[in-house]
């Protein structure tokens, strides 16, 4: 296929056209093969859709870091409830330790340390 007529500005002959494209063809050979055979076009497109991927992942990870976040924040707020119910029951269990001794004339302590799971009786 003969295509348009092109002036060579460096007013270069045909033979030595030629050579600077079989030389220019294998240089590109010689990088494809150093890239794993693989041709440019086929780099670019392997980079576009690994780039799509990573965005696609990091956009889940966001998505995972939020969640994690919710997640957190709702046990702690389970938790500090979780405490404060402990607190309050022991203070209930002392309460009624007392008001039982008292009725039968004694007095005493009961201390609970819920970090240790213990229960002390004085």
């Amino acid at each position: 296929a003969v295509g348009e007529r092109v002036e060579d500005p460096q007013q270069r002959s045909e033979e030595e056209i030629k050579r600077e494209i079989e030389k220019l063809q294998a240089r590109q050979r010689k990088q494809e093969k150093k890239h794993g055979g693989k041709t440019l076009s086929s780099l670019e497109e392997l980079a576009r859709k690994t780039q799509e991927v990573s965005v696609r992942k990091r956009e889940e990870l966001d998505g995972i870091k939020l969640t994690t976040k919710g997640t957190q924040e709702n046990f702690d707020e389970r938790y500090k409830f979780w405490r404060k119910s402990c607190k309050a029951k022991g203070k209930q269990a002392a309460l009624d330790f007392n008001g039982r001794l008292t009725r039968k004339g004694h007095a005493g302590n009961l201390d609970f340390n819920h970090r240790e799971e213990k229960l002390s009786l004085q």
